[in-house]
């Protein structure tokens, strides 16, 4: 293999070697169930007790959310404010663009009834093409600023209310169960050496 990252793949590297695809399988699942408990509560221990701590960016994320949350609220709230202004200038753009490209249909026309010399009411006629199609451009631009972007940002603004504090209640609630199992397990403690 010429990758490094493939080459660097245990599982492709084993999904390779292996001819049978069954006996890939059955290994497969062998180093699944090998990996150990993925819960909490499937961690046996003799003494009964498990050394759990939450990780730094865990307890960073937890300890600032509050102000995290509003925060982000308030980002996205000003980035659709300035989606919503960028369309409402690219309008007044474009409506000052179709209005030039009119007069200058208005002194094509009067330049044709003066001239007869075609290039020169044409380059009005270009010039009034040309602003035209900025004035659409400059409209499409603002349309899909707010359109696409504002979406965007409004989506993550309502995973922000709800997956955020979705998160950081499951938080509070492990913090919770954390605190009533340790309270039950102190109790019971107290009862048996009180006896």
């Amino acid at each position: 293999m010429k990758s490094k990252v493939l080459r660097g793949c245990k599982f492709l590297q084993d999904f390779l070697r292996e001819q049978d695809q069954y006996k890939f399988g059955y290994d497969l699942s062998v180093k699944e169930q090998s990996r150990g408990p993925r819960k909490v509560k499937q961690i046996k221990t003799l003494t009964g007790e498990v050394l759990c701590e939450a990780s730094d960016m865990a307890k960073q994320f937890t300890a600032g959310f509050g102000a995290f949350n509003s925060e982000y609220q308030r980002i996205n709230n000003q980035i659709s404010k300035r989606c919503k202004a960028i369309e409402r200038a690219s309008k007044t753009l474009s409506y000052q663009c179709f209005g030039l490209s009119t007069e200058l249909d208005n002194l094509q026309a009067l330049i044709r009834t003066k001239t007869e010399i075609p290039q020169f009411s044409n380059l009005y006629q270009r010039m009034s093409d040309l602003m035209r199609l900025a004035g659409e451009l400059a409209l499409h631009q603002g349309y899909m600023v707010n359109d696409s972007l504002n979406a965007q940002f409004k989506y993550q603004r309502e995973q922000g209310r709800t997956s955020f504090q979705e998160a950081y209640l499951l938080v509070q609630g492990a913090d919770f169960k954390y605190a009533k199992a340790h309270k039950a397990l102190e109790a019971e403690k107290y009862k048996l050496f009180k006896k």
